[in-house]
Order: C-alpha cells, then sequence, then structure tokens
C-alpha cells in the first residue's frame, strides 16, 4: 500500500501531520512514518526538519542532539574553522560525523529565539559532560568559553548556505546580541540573497533598522508579517513598501504607550500601510492607538481583527467612522476592548459589510450601551446570512433577535453568548438562560450549530437542558460541545443528565470557560 503513494501525495499527508495542533506529540507521528520504507523515511525527514523547533514540546529529548546534528552537516571547511579557533568544547566525535541526510538543507522555518535557546542548552550540556567525565581518555577539543557567538554565526551562516530557501523567519524576543549575528550571518553567506529572496513570513519586534534595511533589498516576496513592539522607524515602513504582494499584517503594543498613532498622515507606517491596502487582505492591530477610518482603504480586506488593550481609551466618537467603513470582502471580524465597547455602532457596520462575514467576535471588559444588544444580534440577522460564529453580548429579552439570527443564518456552527452588561467582568448577578435555550428546543428546522458557550454569569434549569438534548437527539445530532459554569455540574441530576447524553454520543464533554 505505501508504495502506491506517489512523492506528493505523501508530501501532503506528511505536512497534514506535521501541522495538526490537536496532537500533543506530533513529531512522534511522523518519526513512525520514518520507519516503513526509504521512500517514506526520505520525504518525512524534509517534514521534520524544516522547522525542529515546531516540536518543542518536546524540546527536552532532542535539545541537545539537534545541535551535534547541524554541526555534522557543517562543510569540512566549516568544521575546520572550529578547531583552528579553538572556540567551543565539541566531542570529536559530533566533528567526524557524516550523516545520512543533509538536514539543513531542508530548513524552511528559522525562529532566532529557539535557536538561541537551544545553543544554550546544548553548549551547557558539554560543560556538564566535561565536569562530569574522568576518563582521560577521552578526546575532547578543548576551547575557552566565548563560543557562543561564533557558534551561533557559523551555524546561520550554513543555514544560509545550504538550505534551498528560508520560508519563514521569527526574530521576535530576540537578544541586540542575537540580531547582530543575523546580519552578520547574511553579510557572511555567499547565498544568503537567494535563500531570503523568497521569504513569506517575517515576525520582528521592536527596533531593528539595519535588518530591516538588509531584508528590504533581499526578500520583496512577504505574504506575512507580524510586528512585536510596534516602533515607528523609516526601515520598517520601507520594507513594508517593497514587498510585491502582502497579504497579512499585524501590529503589536510596545510596552510604552507614548508612540505617536497608526494613521493615515501623521507617519510613515500609515503611508506605507495605505501604499499596500489593495493587497492586503488581513490587518491585526492590537493595543495601539488608529484613526477608524483608515479602513476604509482596505478594500480587499478579510479580516480584521482589533485589540483596544493597555490603557488605551476612545470615545464614542473617535469610533464612529467604523460604523460607515464599507469592506465587501470581509470574513473575519474580531474586536476585543479592555474598556468601553459601543453596540450602537455596529449595526451600520453590519449593513455595510455582513453580506461575507463568516466569525463575528465582540467582547469587552464594560458596555457602555447594553440596552442596544438586541440591535446587534438583529442587525447580524437581517445582514450576516453567512455567518459560521458569533461571540458577543446578548439580553434575556432578546428571545426574537435570537430566533432571528437562528433561522436566518442557516450556517451557524458556534455561538459564544454572555450577557449583555454595563460591567462584563468581576462577581455577576446571575441571569437566567432558560428562555434563551427555549429558542433551541423549539426549532421546529434541523440547525446546524454544534457549539455553545454560555460566558460569565449565565444559569439554567437541568430540565431546560434535557429538553435542549432530547432535541437534538431527535435531529440526530451528536458530539454537541457544550461549554458552561462548571459549578453547575455539582447538582447530582444535572451531572447525571450530562453522562447519560455523553453516553448516547449527543453530547460531548463539558468544558471550561474561557474570555
Amino acid at each position: 500500500m505505501a508504495s502506491k503513494l506517489n512523492t506528493d501525495c505523501l508530501m501532503e499527508i506528511f505536512e497534514i501531520l506535521e501541522s495538526d495542533q490537536i496532537t500533543t506529540s506530533r513529531s512522534y507521528n511522523l518519526h513512525s512514518c520514518i520507519l516503513v520504507n526509504r521512500q517514506w523515511c526520505s520525504i518525512a525527514m524534509k517534514v521534520l526538519w524544516k522547522n525542529p523547533w515546531n516540536y518543542r514540546k518536546d524540546l527536552e529529548c532532542v535539545k541537545y542532539t539537534i545541535i551535534d546534528t547541524y554541526i555534522s552537516t557543517f562543510s569540512k571547511e566549516s568544521k575546520e574553522k572550529l578547531k583552528e579557533n579553538k572556540i567551543i568544547i565539541i566531542p570529536n566525535e559530533i566533528l567526524m560525523t557524516e550523516t545520512i541526510f543533509n538536514y539543513t538543507k531542508y530548513l524552511k522555518n528559522l525562529n532566532l529565539f529557539h535557536l538561541s535557546m537551544t545553543l544554550e542548552l546544548w553548549f551547557h550540556n558539554l560543560q556538564q559532560q566535561k565536569m562530569n567525565d574522568d576518563d582521560d581518555d577521552i578526546n575532547f577539543t578543548i576551547f575557552p568559553i566565548r563560543s557562543h557567538g561564533f557558534i551561533f554565526e557559523e551555524l546561520l551562516i550554513n543555514f544560509f548556505n545550504q538550505s534551498t530557501s528560508i520560508l519563514s523567519l521569527n526574530v521576535s524576543a530576540c537578544c541586540d546580541f542575537s540580531i547582530s549575528s543575523l546580519i552578520n550571518s547574511i553579510e557572511r553567506s555567499s547565498r544568503a540573497m537567494d535563500c531570503l529572496a523568497n521569504l513569506r513570513y517575517f515576525k520582528c519586534s521592536g527596533s531593528m533598522p539595519k535588518l530591516y534595511s538588509l531584508l528590504s533589498n533581499i526578500s520583496p516576496n512577504l505574504i506575512k508579517m507580524q510586528v512585536d513592539r510596534y516602533m515607528i522607524t523609516e526601515e520598517l515602513a520601507n520594507l513594508i513598501n517593497v514587498q510585491k504582494n502582502l497579504k497579512e499584517i499585524g501590529f503589536h503594543k510596545h510596552p510604552s504607550l507614548r508612540h505617536p498613532p497608526l494613521s493615515l498622515s501623521n507617519n510613515v507606517i500609515g503611508t506605507s500601510l495605505i501604499n499596500q491596502s489593495s493587497s492586503i487582505e488581513s490587518l491585526t492591530i492590537k493595543g495601539i492607538y488608529f484613526q477608524s477610518y483608515i479602513f476604509s482603504c482596505f478594500e480587499n480586506l478579510k479580516e480584521l481583527n482589533i485589540r483596544i488593550c493597555g490603557g488605551m481609551r476612545y470615545t464614542r466618537e473617535e469610533l464612529l467612522p467604523l460604523a460607515f467603513v464599507s469592506l465587501n470582502h470581509l470574513q473575519t471580524f474580531f474586536w476585543y476592548s479592555t474598556h468601553y465597547v459601543y453596540l450602537d455602532l455596529f449595526p451600520n457596520f453590519f449593513r455595510n459589510n455582513g453580506k461575507n462575514l463568516r466569525h463575528v467576535t465582540i467582547k469587552g471588559f464594560m458596555i457602555s450601551d447594553p440596552e442596544n444588544a438586541g440591535r446587534l444580534i438583529n442587525s447580524i440577522a437581517n445582514y450576516c446570512i453567512n455567518l459560521r460564529s458569533f461571540l458577543g453580548p446578548i439580553s434575556t429579552e432578546n428571545i426574537l433577535e435570537l430566533t432571528k439570527m437562528i433561522e436566518n443564518c442557516k450556517e451557524l456552527l458556534s455561538l459564544s453568548l454572555h450577557p449583555s452588561k454595563k460591567k462584563c467582568y468581576g462577581p455577576q448577578k446571575k441571569e437566567h438562560f432558560d428562555g434563551l435555550m427555549n429558542v433551541l428546543i423549539n426549532q421546529q428546522k434541523r440547525i446546524r450549530l454544534s457549539e455553545l458557550t454560555l460566558v460569565y454569569s449565565w444559569e439554567f434549569s437541568f430540565l431546560q437542558f434535557e429538553k435542549l438534548m432530547k432535541k437534538f437527539e431527535e435531529m440526530q445530532k451528536k458530539k454537541f460541545k457544550f461549554s458552561f459554569d462548571p459549578n453547575i455540574l455539582k447538582d447530582e441530576n444535572f451531572k447525571y443528565i450530562v453522562n447519560k447524553f455523553i453516553d448516547l454520543g449527543i453530547l460531548k464533554e463539558i468544558n471550561n470557560l474561557e474570555f
């Protein structure tokens, strides 16, 4: 059976295994594939080694050997260089080993922080081995401890010289020393320009002007950029400007909030974003000041992710332009605020942008106008008929609005609801969900809903819950996911009903809440 699968088919299967976020031991799945035959082994090795740090949950067992393996793939000249420069303590067995595969050639994703940490752990292990080793016959190459920088750069140069193409580069959370080593390696490597020419994903943080300038010259094909600890610099603006097909970009807050707002007219980053606005399909702004009218420029935007946090506060008037933004291709809308959410702004927004919306999230610590939850739900029912998931506020009296949403949004799979109140955190008076649950119980047609989450201070009767489960049983619905306050499970009657419908396959296990 294995021999009947061609290389492309196997590669696709192995990449699915590799990207599976549910399996906690992903590397073990691929390790099993290695043992099937030579063809499987060769293909699985390419997937495993394109990003060895992808398995950092397993790092404890590989943190020492991964650097050994990469050093073993060094050219003879590089290995001699290690000896001649007397930089580090390396067992000769590592320097003399020749690997079956050129693992460095397969590298596609480079995370500078993970590489640095792995190297630190590896070096510490070698030092421990030397201190614990009482056998004088074991042949070690012994050098002074000024090693990290040299071996770090040699590893990077080896990556750039041997990898066919680095597609992802993550330099976020790195110290200045690591960034400097990366810059030196790019400048010293004969193939760095070719290796980074097809870079697709770049994650950075803070001000790295020289690195931004280097990448502006050699990496114009980025599809996704994420900027942590956002700072406005000409070099970063230029890196954004030179991209030919930038699809996704995100800006996350700097620890200091005293920096200019992300705007269209006040800084070079805003200008560079406008230059790229026709190609950008996903925009994330977290903890950074912005003007709402900026979104109108992104005519092809499919995902808008806004997180208002870090002490930022907006008045309703400052956010009012959001109600008039038109984004005809928008599919995902995420709005989160640690301050006030103004519900009355969203009905007009959904009227203008709801046609293609699939996922809507509206979360906030406080709601300025909780009485407008009905208007919000009603506008979604009217304008977002292709909706698949909704997380947001609702009031106990919004029965008609929820009924309309369930009936109109026929593709709806997931509902996550919290009471619409002025204050959405801390101890709260319980709100009764029985009336809203009746909306689901009384549905005459089969509904696609497969997940319901009741956030914060909801309560409901176990009899009402049993009616809902029986309704789903009639609909032959399986594996319904229900999340709510786990304290309700303390009631023995309720616990009995839950276990009954889990055994019948109607209900999945109860999940704890996250909000």
